[in-house]
């Protein structure tokens, strides 16, 4: 029977196979197999470079496992190398990979021969951008939480903060209000001071999913003024099957100026948000003379959390 050669698309390439603290790196040249094992600091990544650089390779290619490849990918396309970042999911799918040195001889076997998809990888203003962005989701969701653990020690206390409006003892000074100032001080937050002796409180924080788009509209002065529509579940106990029940609640949310105009623009049905702002209620009379009552948050901040409706699908 004969035996076809398999066409070689990369006559000089390298294959990676990369770990937190070292790689292994097997170069395929017409010269040889060569093999060499670096760490992967920046300076032992330098060396790397140095050494490919040497043996005349310009393609490189790793997986995608983890987050270990990202500065390894980093300086080599700094260098100018063409680095090739594979789904390990399809290079794993083939059998007969047991060590690293095996792994990296594979990885450049398949390189060499054209084998390997490309993952997509933005450039690298993106992805500085895409990891802004995700810490910054990090550090809304993280406040968030802190500010209901909070409000749930205040409830706990019967200040109810959230709820309802809060009328605190009379004292010039600084002051601490029973065990509050103590569960306070347990979380970091030390002392409570108000000026003017009593203080109110009317402040209302949620976090859920918007049940339509928002509406916005302009005012005869130009200012925007957007309504939304929120849901929050809360825990309600169980069934008679033991299946955990919540209870939905649905809020009227009302943004104003540049607050509203973000909202048209950048939040859709279903979009996670949260929301901080205080109570307001309003009142009228209908055309049958019965006056009707109706309550808002008026919003103060809004953030983005989660994923796009559109992405959560996707």
């Amino acid at each position: 029977m004969e035996v076809v050669a398999m066409r070689v698309v990369n006559e000089r390439c390298c294959g990676l196979d990369v770990h937190k603290s070292s790689l292994t790196a097997c170069a395929m040249v017409p010269e040889g197999k060569q093999l060499r094992s670096f760490g992967t600091t920046t300076p032992r990544l330098q060396e790397l470079i140095g050494w490919l650089r040497s043996l005349h390779v310009n393609t490189v290619a790793m997986e995608s496992s983890g987050i270990y490849w990202r500065p390894v990918f980093n300086l080599l396309e700094e260098a100018g190398l063409e680095v090739v970042v594979a789904n390990a999911r399809h290079i794993k799918a083939v059998p007969g990979r047991k060590t690293d040195v095996r792994d990296a001889e594979w990885i450049a076997d398949l390189l060499r021969h054209g084998l390997l998809k490309p993952s997509f990888i933005p450039n690298r203003q993106e992805r500085e951008l895409r990891d802004l962005v995700r810490y910054r989701r990090t550090l809304i969701e993280q406040r968030a939480h802190e500010i209901q653990r909070v409000h749930k020690v205040l409830e706990a206390d019967g200040s109810a903060i959230g709820s309802r409006s809060t009328r605190w003892p009379r004292d010039p000074k600084i002051f601490r209000v029973n065990n509050l100032g103590g569960n306070l001080r347990r979380l970091g937050l030390g002392w409570i001071q108000f000026h003017g002796g009593d203080a109110m409180v009317n402040k209302v924080i949620l976090v859920g999913n918007l049940t339509a788009d928002p509406d916005v509209k302009a005012t005869p002065k130009g200012t925007y003024v957007a309504k939304l529509r929120l849901a929050t579940n809360t825990y309600a106990g169980k069934d008679e099957t033991g299946n955990r029940k919540e209870q939905t609640e649905y809020h009227n949310l009302v943004a104003f100026g540049k607050l509203a105009e973000l909202a048209g623009q950048c939040i859709q049905k279903g979009r996670q948000i949260y929301a901080e702002g205080r109570l307001h209620t309003s009142s009228w009379e209908d055309a049958a003379g019965q006056k009707r009552f109706r309550t808002e948050v008026i919003l103060d901040d809004l953030q983005f959390l989660g994923k796009k409706p559109q992405e959560a699908a996707a």
